[in-house]
């Protein structure tokens, strides 16, 4: 019963195994793996103060990023395995995490970096180690506050092989194995988008604009065709959900 207020504010939802499990966070902390079929939680965690993304790992391990507390944090999962954080690391603002499973590394974005971290084992202990760190252009956007620009949303492309980040000003374009980062001149300009979705398939962009401070109660494609409204509703980051 005490670990409910963990529970409040989801701030993201990912698919994992094949889709047979969702890797949720909650902006009071709780992280949890929750199998899709039975919609039992099979590992909870409390990983600090309003954790804002997490991924999943190999062998088992999770990783989360917090706007607040200035953490990355390192989760073992598994029989035996504590429900601590096994490792912590220094990220200002935490927004965004993933996993990279092609090139066997994991991108984190906090503040005005966008880091790679390489994931190793020593005596059964996960580790990670900073590999390197691009920094997010600066653009003019008349404020002086540095702790306001800031990315949002870190989200990868399987088809297209790069990753879509997004931050107060604009969407970028981070291509992985050149490490450049440009404005992503497909899509159109827009600011202050907390997540950002690419459909597998028909290649379509969901992105989650706010009305009301950090939510809103529609969701819209980036071009403006469509959107969909759910009344009362506080939606932070959208998600394709495809088979």
């Amino acid at each position: 019963p005490d670990r409910i207020s963990w529970f409040i504010n989801p701030s993201d939802a990912k698919r994992v195994h094949g889709g047979a499990s969702i890797l949720a966070s909650f902006c009071l902390g709780a992280v949890v793996l929750i199998d899709v079929a039975t919609r039992r939680i099979s590992f909870c965690c409390h990983a600090g103060n309003n954790p804002h993304s997490a991924t999943l790992l190999p062998d088992g391990c999770i990783a989360t990023v917090s706007s607040t507390g200035r953490e990355l944090r390192l989760f073992q999962t598994g029989p035996g395995q504590p429900s601590t954080a096994v490792a912590s690391y220094d990220l200002f603002d935490g927004h965004g995490i993933h996993w990279d499973e092609k090139r066997q590394c994991l991108w984190a974005l906090g503040g005005q970096e966008l880091r790679r971290y390489q994931l190793s084992f020593a005596r059964g202990k996960a580790e990670l180690q900073l590999a390197k760190s691009y920094k997010l252009p600066e653009i003019d956007i008349n404020r002086t506050d540095p702790v306001f620009i800031h990315g949002h949303d870190l989200a990868k492309t399987e088809s297209l092989d790069v990753f879509y980040l997004t931050d107060v000003a604009r969407i970028w374009r981070f291509q992985p194995d050149k490490g450049t980062l440009q404005p992503a001149q497909e899509l159109p300009l827009l600011n202050n988008i907390k997540s950002i979705s690419r459909h597998p398939d028909s290649g379509e962009i969901i992105v989650q604009q706010p009305t009301e401070s950090w939510w809103s109660d529609t969701l819209r494609n980036s071009n403006g065709t469509w959107t969909r409204t759910l009344n009362g509703a506080r939606f932070y980051k959208a998600r394709w959900w495809v088979d």
